[in-house]
């Protein structure tokens, strides 16, 4: 028996006895093994062995399943070939597709499985087909951060599949990419809502990690914003911090605060991760080769004058920072909680400190 869609890949159904046994299915409208939470697609393609998951799959595509022996009340299955299902790893989360979030999604994957989140099913299905290519034990899930619905819609799957060993918290719109208002909900509601859906996830030895900027340590924040950042799921969070600085609401602004707040979030949280033995803490990139990172270049010409000012002479790349990800989930961090970890080339300690001649 095959599929209704002849086009899909093989869907093995061996009559033996009466007992149908499947192997793998999967959608030609999904080959990347992506699914909408709480929507319409949930094929979850060669990333796992059959489980109830894919028999709903199956079911919801129109093909019957032949239970087993009379009485069992179950399905025969046999293990999956083609696949790299690691039910024996530790599942990682990297909440953001982009750039940054593929290489740590890609460092991570060594010795996790993965879930990967993000909003855009474009840049998801290619991410996640690329990483299941390459041998990881990975799946997508569509999720717009920004929306509660969905993010607790996500955290179900994660709960599904977990225990939560580690989460990578990656997505964020730099200041060219959008408005005040855009930029502050996707960078920090979108991250308080993720936080909190995964905080009652976390168990002993979970690290999470919440990707924030050198751009929150360049200026002072005027501490009598913290109260409003420090609550962005206020109903008027929004209209409040937009009208509060005694500056332009600018995408610049936006994204300052928006990473200081980030901060603080991983500081203020510190406590409430500890009660359950885990981690939660902040870096911050300095300048960074990434898709963003040229972006910015192009439209803030003044960002050569940071690169020339950083000590390194250069600028840090996706893999060094996928490396830190890395080693601060890992268990040799195993004590680092509630604290940013700059990575920077140095440049912020040359900002503050200017070399004699060099204006501060």
């Amino acid at each position: 028996m095959l599929l209704p869609d002849a086009r899909q890949r093989l869907a093995v159904s061996q009559g033996m006895g009466g007992i149908h046994q499947f192997t793998h299915v999967v959608s030609p409208a999904n080959p990347a093994c992506v699914e909408d939470i709480g929507g319409k697609h949930a094929w979850l393609g060669l990333t796992r062995p059959y489980d109830r998951t894919r028999q709903f799959c199956a079911m919801s595509k129109g093909a019957s399943l032949s239970h087993g022996p009379s009485g069992s009340g179950g399905y025969v299955t046999r293990p999956t070939v083609g696949t790299s299902a690691r039910p024996d790893l530790p599942l990682a989360v990297v909440v953001g597709a982009g750039g940054m979030g593929a290489a740590i999604a890609r460092r991570l994957g060594a010795r996790n499985r993965l879930i990967v989140a993000d909003r855009d099913r474009a840049s998801l299905d290619r991410l996640v087909a690329a990483l299941c290519a390459e041998g990881h034990d990975a799946r997508g899930v569509v999720c717009d951060v920004t929306d509660r619905a969905a993010v607790e819609e996500f955290a179900e799957v994660v709960a599904k599949a977990g225990p939560l060993a580690a989460l990578a918290h990656v997505v964020g719109l730099s200041p060219s990419m959008g408005d005040f208002r855009t930029i502050m909900a996707v960078n920090l509601i979108g991250a308080r809502l993720i936080h909190d859906a995964m905080l009652p996830l976390a168990t002993g030895g979970t690290a999470a990690i919440f990707i924030a900027s050198l751009a929150a340590h360049a200026a002072p924040i005027d501490p009598s914003l913290h109260a409003i950042l420090d609550d962005p799921l206020a109903p008027v969070f929004l209209d409040r911090i937009e009208t509060a600085p005694d500056e332009p609401a600018t995408p610049t602004l936006a994204y300052r605060l928006s990473k200081s707040a980030l901060i603080r979030l991983c500081q203020r949280e510190a406590r409430a991760w500890g009660a359950q033995g885990a981690r939660i803490l902040s870096l911050s990139p300095g300048l960074i080769a990434t898709p963003m990172g040229a972006l910015e270049f192009e439209k803030q010409p003044m960002k050569y004058d940071l690169l020339a000012a950083t000590p390194l002479a250069r600028e840090g790349t996706m893999l060094e920072i996928a490396a830190t990800v890395d080693f601060l989930i890992s268990r040799d961090a195993s004590f680092i909680s509630g604290i940013d970890i700059l990575v920077d080339g140095g440049l912020l300690a040359a900002m503050r400190h200017p070399a004699s001649g060099e204006p501060t």
